[in-house]
C-alpha cells in the first residue's frame, strides 16, 4: 500500500490508536451481529449499511456504526480474502450484554472501496459466525475518514406506469434512492386513486419520493458523516411536464383535481430541499423501471446489478 494512504488515514482519524489491554465497548447492533442475532431492520439511526469492495470481492452491505470505535472482520472472511497478516492484539471487546470477546488479532491498512474511492481500515479479527448478508462492521475510524474525503450524493429516480392495473386501472408508483453506487431506499406501490394522465400519475410518485428524500436527508444529517447531504437532493424524472409542474406555483387544469397534500412537492422545491430534474432516458436504461413494469430478463438483470443488489450466493463467489 502506498505510504501516503496510511499517512492520510492517520491524519484524518487523528492517529487514534488502541491502547494495550484496552477494552472496547460495542453497541447493541454490533453485539447482535457478532452473536448472529441482528434484526432484519436497523432501528438505531446511528447504524446503517453501505455497499463496498474489498480485495476484488463485492459485498452489498457493511454495518456502519457511529457508536463502534473499532472495525470488525470475521476470521472466515479474512481467510477468504487472503488476508493472512494478522498481528497479535491485547484489545478485548465488551458486548452489550457485558460478555467479553477476545479477538484473534488485528489486520492493518486494508483497502475498502466505497464508490470510486479507497479507504484504509484497520480490522479487529474475531472468531465469530459469518453473516452472509452483513459480513463486516465499520466503526468510527472508518466513518471519520470517509466523512472527510468522500463527497457522496444521494440521487433518486422516480417513474410510474399509467393505468397499469387491469382490475381497477390504477397506476403503479416506483422510486429508488442511490448512494455510493448502491440502493439505500426504494418502493413500488399501487396508487390509491385513479389519475387522468401520465403527468398526474408521475407527480403523485414524485410526492412519495420527495417525502422520503426529506426523511433521508434529516437522517443522514444527524449522522454527520456525509457533508454533501446539505445540498438539495436530486430527483430524476423522465416526464418534462412533471418537472415543470413542480416549479409552477399557479393553479392549472392539471392540479385542480389533485389532493392538496401532493402539491407539497412545490414547497420542497421552493425551499431548496429537493431539486426535480428531467432525465432523457429510455426504458432499457431507466433504473427504476423494474419497480413499475415488466421488463425483458436481460434488461431486468442489468438494472438489478446497477442497483448494487446481489443474490446471497453471489456475494462471496
Amino acid at each position: 500500500m502506498p505510504s501516503y494512504v496510511k499517512f492520510l488515514k492517520d491524519i484524518l482519524i487523528k492517529k487514534r490508536k488502541l491502547e494495550d489491554f484496552e477494552r472496547v465497548a460495542l453497541t447493541k447492533e454490533c453485539s447482535a451481529l457478532i452473536q448472529n442475532k441482528l434484526p432484519p431492520k436497523l432501528k438505531d439511526p446511528r447504524s446503517f449499511s453501505i455497499p463496498y469492495i474489498v480485495g476484488g470481492f463485492k459485498f452489498t452491505k457493511a454495518l456502519c456504526d457511529l457508536g463502534a470505535s473499532v472495525s470488525i472482520m470475521p476470521l472466515s472472511i479474512a481467510k477468504k480474502l487472503g488476508l493472512n497478516e494478522i498481528q497479535p492484539t491485547t484489545v478485548s471487546l465488551q458486548l452489550a450484554d457485558r460478555t467479553i470477546k477476545y479477538p484473534i488479532g488485528i489486520i492493518k491498512d486494508v483497502l475498502v472501496k466505497v464508490g470510486h474511492l479507497y479507504i484504509s481500515v484497520d480490522f479487529i479479527v474475531l472468531e465469530m459466525e459469518e453473516d452472509l448478508e452483513i459480513p463486516l462492521i465499520l466503526g468510527q475510524p472508518f466513518l471519520a475518514t470517509a466523512g472527510i474525503i468522500i463527497d457522496l450524493e444521494i440521487v433518486d429516480y422516480t417513474d410510474s406506469d399509467f393505468a397499469g392495473c387491469q382490475d381497477d386501472m390504477k397506476s403503479t408508483s416506483g422510486y429508488i434512492f442511490m448512494l455510493a453506487e448502491g440502493a439505500v431506499s426504494w418502493k413500488s406501490v399501487k396508487q390509491k386513486f385513479l389519475t387522468s394522465s401520465t403527468m398526474q400519475a408521475e407527480f403523485v410518485t414524485c410526492y412519495g419520493a420527495a417525502t422520503q428524500a426529506i426523511w433521508l436527508k434529516n437522517l443522514i444529517s444527524r449522522l454527520c458523516v456525509v457533508d454533501s447531504i446539505s445540498r438539495p437532493l436530486k430527483i430524476y424524472n423522465d416526464n418534462r411536464s412533471v418537472v415543470l409542474f413542480t416549479k409552477n406555483n399557479k393553479s392549472t387544469s392539471g392540479s385542480k383535481h389533485l389532493e392538496i397534500k401532493y402539491l407539497k412537492v412545490r414547497d420542497f422545491v421552493k425551499n431548496a430541499d429537493i431539486v426535480v430534474e428531467h432525465i432523457d432516458i429510455d426504458t432499457d436504461n431507466m433504473l427504476v423501471d423494474p419497480l413499475t413494469k415488466g421488463l425483458r430478463p436481460t434488461v431486468f438483470s442489468r438494472h438489478v446489478e446497477s442497483m448494487g443488489i446481489l443474490g446471497s450466493l453471489d456475494v462471496l463467489d
